[in-house]
């Protein structure tokens, strides 16, 4: 019987592992979906400016970057020791969250 907590007993799982790994490590992977919340921000502001202030949309463009400043310490913490400045940590925490530091930690993402 195949073994659920093994990758490499399916076939079909383990081709799935590779190619998330794969995913992983490609910086488009993540530019993609850093690209996607700038697309979220600007619809929400959109919809904001228009007078659609109580919008799902519009909460949860607004609600991201709050989330994002507890993520402020965790970048920091997977940042040592690259040099990066804070004021551009800040800067990428905010907007992107882990869709920024996770690359940049991996060094996908240019720290400066």
């Amino acid at each position: 019987m195949f073994g659920f907590g093994r990758w490499n007993t399916v076939p079909a799982l383990a081709g799935i592992r590779y190619n998330v790994a794969l995913v992983r490590d490609d910086p488009r992977f993540w530019r993609f979906h850093q690209f996607s919340l700038l697309l979220l921000y600007a619809a929400g502001a959109a919809l904001f400016v228009t007078g659609h202030v109580g919008t799902p949309l519009v909460r949860l463009a607004g609600l991201i970057p709050l989330i994002h400043v507890a993520e402020i310490p965790m970048a920091f913490w997977a940042l040592r020791g690259k040099n990066a400045s804070p004021a551009h940590v800040v800067l990428g925490t905010l907007l992107f969250g882990f869709l920024w530091w996770i690359p940049a930690r991996r060094g996908l993402v240019a720290v400066r």
